[in-house]
């Protein structure tokens, strides 16, 4: 039996993460992708120290990520502007304070056949 597999938006608020979003971009998309595809989805709170340019930068080579802005600067008006902009039948929301453990396809990439539902990533390492 043959079934589609769900494509995966990655929903990541963030707001002045110099020290950490390229750590966390790249544990990130270093994971073994879901079969049905992946999309990074990075809401920027208005950053003033040079997240936003890195940010735009790697969207500009990483068709996979996407940069919106979240002009309300706090977590939860990021994560609904990531949720409105998001085109994945499953959610996952993770932290750019955060490097990601390498996930494999057993693990939370693995939702077959449900529809559009919140995940919560895991396993990961906090960053210091």
């Amino acid at each position: 039996m043959s079934q589609e597999q769900p494509f995966v938006s990655v929903i990541l608020p963030c707001r002045n993460e110099a020290g950490h979003i390229e750590a966390c971009l790249k544990s990130i998309l270093a994971q073994e992708p879901p079969e049905g595809g992946f999309e990074v989805i990075v809401a920027d709170g208005v950053s003033t120290d040079g997240t936003r340019e890195y940010l735009d930068q790697l969207a500009a080579v990483n068709p996979q990520v996407r940069v919106l802005n979240n002009p309300g600067r706090i977590v939860s008006t990021g994560l609904n502007a990531a949720l409105r902009g998001a085109h994945g039948q499953v959610i996952v929301r993770m932290d750019a304070h955060t490097v990601y453990a390498a996930i494999t396809s057993g693990s939370v990439w693995l939702c077959y056949g449900r529809p559009a539902r919140i995940m919560w990533a895991d396993p990961c390492r906090p960053v210091r």
